[in-house]
């Protein structure tokens, strides 16, 4: 304690210096009481941890150095908990503001930019009922799935028929040799005429094309409802195209389905043939 805060104090406490200074030092003792060290403290707090030699500049002779022990009156942290950084503390709050802005950035471009293209998955055309066929009588067409192939000989060409699960439902086509359809077409229709039960029903006629349609009694199926299509495929080859079935089953798109997809062995056919 400087000399100026002795006099301070001796004013404050009605004492003289020389008082404060004994009581100062007597407190600084190792077995000063309790309140004799609290005071010590409050006068002397500008101290150090260790030993030193003070010289006390007196009157007369130079007395001999006296040591006195200082007490160190410094903050104690605990160094099981580090004091907190606030240069640490700023970085990781900038760290966290700046990848959140990020984000924020990257969110907001992609919203702008326009979607990266997709793998292009091949389009698939599987018909669930109908399939083509190559059949071993010259031609691609394409019939009901799960109908049976036969063929029988004929007096010109082979005959081939598809026949559905029911055994009632049949596809019967042929190649002709007559030079037109409206040729071949007035010859079956003669035919017809001559089976049992025989009704007609309608025809249509086509560029180069033509259908009849009709009833009769068949021995081996019943009452039937006939269509007899003829007509030109890829090449000009004459085909005739025959659907059987019970009367009132409407037999359009069997018959459909096979003339637009039939396609002769060799010849060039647009679209689905």
């Amino acid at each position: 304690m400087s000399r100026l805060a002795r006099r301070y104090w001796a004013s404050l406490t009605d004492t003289n210096v020389e008082s404060v200074e004994l009581l100062i030092e007597y407190g600084r003792q190792r077995n000063a009481t309790l309140w004799q060290k609290y005071v010590a403290s409050l006068l002397d707090m500008p101290v150090t941890c260790g030993a030193t030699t003070e010289t006390k500049q007196t009157e007369g002779p130079t007395p001999a150095p006296t040591s006195t022990i200082f007490y160190d009156m410094e903050t104690v942290v605990d160094i099981g908990t580090a004091p907190p950084n606030r240069g640490s503390w700023w970085r990781g709050a900038g760290l966290a503001f700046v990848t959140l802005l990020a984000l924020a950035v990257a969110l907001g471009v992609s919203h702008l930019l326009p979607p990266a293209p997709g793998v292009a998955t091949p389009a698939t055309s599987v018909d669930a009922v109908y399939h083509k066929v190559n059949d071993p009588a010259g031609y691609v067409i394409s019939v009901p799935r799960g109908w049976a192939r036969e063929e029988t000989q004929g007096k010109l060409q082979p005959v081939v028929t598809y026949t559905a699960p029911n055994g009632l439902d049949r596809l019967m086509v042929f190649e002709v040799k007559e030079t037109s359809a409206t040729e071949s077409s007035a010859q079956a229709q003669s035919i017809a005429e001559g089976f049992k039960g025989y009704q007609y029903l309608g025809r249509r006629t086509g560029a180069d094309w033509t259908e009849f349609s009709y009833r009769y009694d068949s021995r081996q199926y019943g009452a039937t409802q006939t269509v007899d299509h003829r007509f030109h495929a890829a090449g000009g080859t004459l085909y005739a195209i025959i659907v059987y079935s019970p009367p009132g089953t409407d037999m359009t798109e069997p018959l459909t389905k096979a003339v637009n997809s039939l396609c002769p062995t060799g010849a060039h056919c647009p679209g689905p043939g």
